[in-house]
């Protein structure tokens, strides 16, 4: 027989947790963009051959996020890994990443002032963002000792009904029935890098963290009448 579950949800509150987020790191995005657009924002160099532009134009330089977890194994382990890679047929020279929190602070995992590292055509490269422990407490100094139950690029995946399965547990691929509740805080990234053309690039984008608020209340499993 299969159990019923809770039909209560919160779900007017964790909309206005998720819009309240997502303008939270909107303007953190501004603010940061706003103190980095000198130096990096600048114009490519003014003298360009018509062979110059097409080269450009032809090869250009992106960098793709591909995935923020909680490192589990070997060396990674105890960890936040934010792995970035080059889809471009060139190299991306001067590869510097920075991470803020929500009230715009720097992390002292951010890498440090002055050249970045070159991640060649087609490869991956990891940035250990922080240790779990410093991640909690940086990230959510708000409530620092709260778990953290997820960590994405994708808002959909630290959603109420995305972390069911992580608090309550499963049985027969469905999530137990409990109650909790839970936080979305962004943790924004700020990637910046060069060409082989001498241009210069600057990426602002930002993930999600889900933590946990006060205890998770489990209910007792009920069986659905029989017909």
């Amino acid at each position: 027989m299969k159990p019923l579950t809770p039909s209560f949800r919160k779900r007017s509150t964790l909309n206005k947790i998720v819009l309240g987020g997502a303008l939270l790191a909107g303007a953190i995005l501004l603010s940061i963009w706003a103190n980095d657009t000198y130096q990096w924002l600048q114009p490519a160099p003014p003298k360009l051959s018509a062979q110059d532009l097409l080269s450009i134009d032809q090869h250009p330089t992106d960098l793709k996020v591909l995935s923020v977890e909680k490192g589990k194994h070997g060396i990674n382990n105890g960890f936040v890994i934010f792995t970035i890679k080059n889809t471009s047929t060139v190299t991306a020279k001067n590869v510097r990443v920075n991470f803020y929190n929500y009230n715009s602070n720097k992390s002292p995992y951010s890498g440090p002032p002055g050249r970045g590292a070159d991640i060649p055509a087609g490869k991956t490269r990891e940035y250990k963002v922080a240790i779990l422990g410093d991640y909690k407490k940086f990230f959510n100094p708000g409530d620092p000792g709260a778990p953290l139950l997820k960590v994405s690029t994708k808002i959909q995946s630290v959603r109420f009904f995305a972390l069911e399965p992580i608090v309550c547990g499963t049985a027969n691929d469905e999530a137990l029935p409990c109650f909790f509740s839970s936080t979305i805080r962004p943790t924004v990234v700020d990637i910046s890098y060069g060409s082989i053309f001498g241009q210069k690039h600057h990426v602002l984008t930002q993930f999600h963290n889900a933590f946990l608020i006060g205890e998770v209340k489990f209910q007792p499993m009920l069986a659905s009448p029989s017909s």
